[in-house]
């Protein structure tokens, strides 16, 4: 990263209005101190324990450089692989979907009351599921990306660490759709990403991050890694999600749009 950056801010003991008014409404990501205080997830998701109860799981992993490079492993293979490799490209487990497979997870966290999700008021068999746990070792990452439908989201890291550097709506068009590396930009082919203004953070093992629906966003694991992610919409964001909706011409939200306008309400009212 060669351009101009800001440190994402660090708090404790926010209430949800002074979430809403410095960083829900006005959108800027922001890490949480001591939201995961009484987790059972915090002391109890070890390696160990995912070996141990879920070993025998089929799980999905890509590699963060080359993500069409994909594999099928049962995840206690996994958690071997990623304990011992040295690769600078390794695979890692992401978009774990384990709510359906693995509902009793749920109980181990609590959602903060900052994120609750509006899209819970949808019928179960068209809800999106946006809860997955992320396992990975070190180098492993997630691409530059924005968040689905233009949702906002949180991320609890469970063990380890990880870099995150985001870009304001604003600065999309030196983004180049995604596809430059923001921790290794190469910029003869991207040359406008000079232009582009980030900030960015280190979150480490017990805090909760932010981020903003429609920030641009990379993330990478500087040690072995357990995190736990979840999407929402609710009112810092529902404009612009509705926004997506409404313009969007992909036949399979057809039927997600108006079970939005049946059982959300909250979209469509004056009130919000």
């Amino acid at each position: 990263m060669l351009h101009e950056t800001q440190n994402v801010d660090r708090v404790s003991n926010l209430s949800r209005e002074e979430f809403l008014q410095n960083y829900g409404i006005c959108g800027k990501p922001v890490i949480f101190l001591d939201l995961m205080d009484n987790w059972k997830a915090k002391t109890c998701w070890t390696p160990e324990f995912f070996k141990s109860k879920y070993g025998a799981t089929n799980v999905t992993v890509r590699k963060t450089k080359t993500p069409d490079d994909e594999r099928t492993m049962r995840l206690g293979e996994y958690i071997d692989y990623m304990e011992s490799t040295k690769e600078e490209n390794p695979y890692y487990l992401k978009y774990w979907g384990f709510s359906d497979d693995c509902p009793e997870l749920l109980e181990d966290y609590n959602i903060p009351e900052y994120f609750n999700s509006w899209h819970h008021q949808l019928p179960d068999e068209i809800r999106p599921r946006w809860s997955w746990i992320y396992i990975g070792p070190t180098n492993t990452g997630t691409e530059m990306h924005i968040d689905p439908a233009m949702s906002s989201a949180w991320n609890a890291v469970i063990s380890g660490r990880k870099r995150w550097v985001f870009y304001p709506p604003e600065n999309e068009p030196y983004l180049y759709d995604g596809k430059v590396d923001a921790f290794n930009p190469d910029l003869n082919k991207y040359p406008l990403f000079a232009k582009a203004r980030c900030l960015t953070c280190i979150q480490n093992s017990g805090e909760v991050i932010f981020t903003p629906g429609g920030w641009w966003h990379q993330i990478v694991n500087e040690e072995n890694c357990i995190a736990i992610t979840g999407n929402f919409v609710n009112e810092t964001n529902y404009k612009t999600v509705k926004n997506y909706l409404e313009v969007s011409e992909m036949p399979k939200l057809n039927q997600l749009k108006q079970a939005v306008k049946q059982y959300i309400p909250q979209f469509y009212s004056n009130s919000q």
